[in-house]
């Protein structure tokens, strides 16, 4: 990103449980985000994610239905 856009970046190799976190904090301060998967078969079906690929992020929000 800092090659594409000459502003500061940081890469986070985070787990799962923290990734929704660090997303959300982009998300409130405004920054282009990115994030890829492993290259872990098991992705598609946990996830719904390919695994191996990238994603650009557009924006996070936290969503309840009716059940909670």
């Amino acid at each position: 990103m800092r090659d594409l856009t000459g502003a500061p970046s940081f890469y986070h190799n985070s787990n799962v449980e923290d990734a929704f976190d660090l997303i959300n904090e982009g998300n409130e301060n405004c920054y282009i985000m990115v994030a890829g998967t492993k290259s872990d078969p098991t992705m598609k079906e946990n996830f719904g994610l390919l695994p191996g690929h990238a994603y650009s992020l557009i924006g996070a929000a936290t969503v309840t239905d009716n059940d909670g």
